[in-house]
């Protein structure tokens, strides 16, 4: 049989639109899936490009992005409930109006108002004996608390003690008054074993691991202190209106060494009052006389700067504080010969009554706002 080859169709392609033409393409969506393919290639090679030359960095910014949200999630504020009658105890989330009691059978427990301290009509001052340092505890008439300053790390458990006698569990202010060792020895424990309203240092920074451990224990207990300067009407808020509490020294923009950054406080009780000079000598003294007056400074009682030294209490400051009785916060036989001759001279010319810590022990004053009574205690 012979063979016949077929031949092929002269009739031209006709689609299912009627249209001429060529078979439609099969072959674009192979391309264009190639073509994401190579696309997320090359951004997962960028990516991991980017880890390998930078992977700490990216580490932290996604950690760092993680702890934000963290954050925000912990904190994101939660709405309260809408109460019109605090009777009433509002309905659970999708329950209806009759499942509701209209009453609570039993209120709910409430948190007793902590006690007011007695009022005592009284402003009472208590220079510690700390030995060589200081540590000077305030009560208000209200019964509002103040310490300034803790003495050396060896003096907490005399300042404790102490505070324990007198009953306090609470420090409404806790004033650092600079960073040498016999003031805050002892002031990380004070932060870590009491509960504290506010707490006041100078702008002024140290080196020591004393002076390291209170700004720890400040962080640690959540506690920002407040910078002290001397401004007009520059007041500690003691929360007892009754008594006044002036920072006096030191000032802003004036470069002091660092005895002379002690927080200096005038605090008076209607007519009567004391001066707190901490450590501050003659340049800070300087400093108050030429932008204060004589009444500002004008106390009942001056607690002596730096211990008695004699480059603390010139003549000139003296005349504008004109105490009728001055204490001296000293360790017996110190090897600074604190209080010095020439302070004691001052003071006696001045006809000044003295109290020691080294001979007195600590030193009780009671500003009833007219008279200053003086009791002296020392250790058994």
């Amino acid at each position: 049989m012979p063979h016949h080859e077929r031949r092929p169709d002269p009739r031209p392609h006709h689609d299912r639109d009627g249209h001429n033409g060529p078979p439609p393409p099969h072959h674009h969506s192979h391309r264009s899936r190639n073509a994401i393919l190579i696309c997320l290639a090359v951004l997962l090679t960028f990516a991991f490009i980017f880890w390998l030359t930078d992977p700490v960095g990216f580490r932290e910014r996604m950690e760092a992005a993680a702890k934000i949200e963290q954050e925000y999630a912990k904190n994101r504020p939660v709405p309260t409930p809408i109460m019109t009658d605090p009777g009433t105890t509002p309905p659970p989330i999708g329950a209806t109006p009759s499942a509701v009691p209209e009453k609570t059978e039993k209120p709910a427990a409430t948190k007793a108002p902590e006690k007011e301290p007695a009022e005592t009509g009284a402003l009472e001052v208590y220079i510690i004996d700390v030995g060589q340092a200081d540590s000077i505890f305030l009560r208000s008439p209200k019964g509002k608390t103040m310490l300034i300053d803790s003495g050396e790390a060896q003096n907490y458990d005399d300042v404790c003690a102490f505070l324990k006698e007198q009953g306090v569990t609470k420090l409404d202010v806790v004033v650092a008054t600079h960073p040498h060792n016999d003031h805050i020895g002892s002031m990380y424990k004070i932060i870590n074993t009491y509960e504290i309203g506010k707490f006041y240092m100078p702008a002024v920074t140290h080196t020591t691991a004393t002076y390291e451990k209170m700004l720890d224990a400040l962080a640690d207990k959540n506690i920002t202190p407040r910078i002290a300067y001397a401004k007009p009407n520059a007041k500690i808020a003691w929360g007892d209106g009754s008594v006044t509490a002036r920072i006096v020294s030191p000032f802003e923009g004036v470069e002091y060494e660092m005895n002379d950054w002690s927080i200096v406080l005038h605090v008076s009780f209607k007519d009567t009052s004391i001066l707190l000079t901490a450590d501050a000598e003659t340049y800070a003294e300087s400093v108050m006389l030429a932008n204060l007056t004589a009444a500002d400074l004008d106390a009942d009682v001056l607690k002596l700067g730096h211990h008695g030294s004699s480059t603390s209490s010139t003549e000139a400051f003296l005349d504008a504080v004109s105490p009728e009785i001055a204490v001296i916060s000293v360790g017996k036989g110190n090897d600074y010969d604190h209080p010095h001759e020439e302070t004691l001279k001052r003071l006696k010319k001045r006809d000044v009554q003295v109290y020691r810590t080294d001979k007195n022990g600590t030193i009780s004053l009671i500003l009833d706002g007219e008279e200053i009574t003086v009791s002296t205690k020392r250790k058994k």
